[in-house]
């Protein structure tokens, strides 16, 4: 989601961090090709990145709960984290089973996809302390 999102805000810094060489490899050609400055590629661990940011926006993980601690380390005091996700209920019961003091900055967020008649949610954590 970040490359799409450097295209639509070209004024705004990208920061797209994956572990995998190929496909950071993949990311960073990308961003080249598409003439897209404002996207750095970081090719490693997102637990091991240091850098905090106003937002982070991810989606293709496994359960929530497992790596959100990890995440939500990356988010700057005050920011947020975006997760894109599926059906409602399931957002839910991933938020469900989330530490109290960060359920009650949670929200789900409808969200509608051109083309794609599944249900489609984001999750929305505002980050307002340490874990």
């Amino acid at each position: 989601p970040g490359m799409v999102m450097a295209i639509v805000f070209p004024d705004r810094k990208f920061s797209l961090i994956e572990r995998s060489g190929r496909k950071s490899a993949f990311l960073a050609n990308t961003a080249v090709m598409i003439n897209a400055p404002n996207v750095e590629v970081i090719s490693r661990d997102a637990g091991l990145v240091k850098e905090k940011y106003d937002i982070v926006f991810f989606r293709a993980l496994g359960k929530f709960h497992e790596y959100f601690p990890t995440l939500y380390n990356l988010a700057a005091p005050g920011g947020s984290l975006f997760a894109f996700k599926g059906k409602r209920t399931e957002a839910e019961k991933e938020i469900a089973m989330l530490p109290e003091e960060i359920r009650k900055y949670a929200a789900v967020i409808g969200a509608e996809v051109p083309f794609l008649e599944d249900e489609r949610n984001f999750v929305r954590i505002e980050k307002r302390g340490a874990l």
